[in-house]
């Protein structure tokens, strides 16, 4: 059972930690705001802003899920305490 525990305890410190490097990647994902504009009454530039919006919500999925993945790690660990 210790070795269970001492698994657990591991794999959720790296999940942690990958999470908190995920979410510094969608951190640095830039939206190219800067395109954006209007012409004949409608916005223009909305591609790039919504492929940045799209780049940031797959990072922030990721970052998520290994966040998620940690706190059952967290959870087993605190479960098989000897």
């Amino acid at each position: 059972m210790i070795h269970i525990h001492q698994t657990t305890t591991w794999l959720s410190i790296a999940a942690g930690l990958l999470s908190a490097v995920l979410w510094f990647v969608a951190a640095l994902v830039r939206v190219p705001t800067d395109k954006l504009g209007s012409g004949f009454g409608a916005l223009v530039g909305m591609e790039d802003v919504a492929y940045g919006f799209k780049r940031q919500t797959f990072w922030n999925a990721c970052a998520a899920g290994t966040a998620g993945l940690a706190t059952l790690f967290q959870a087993i660990t605190t479960l098989t305490a000897p």
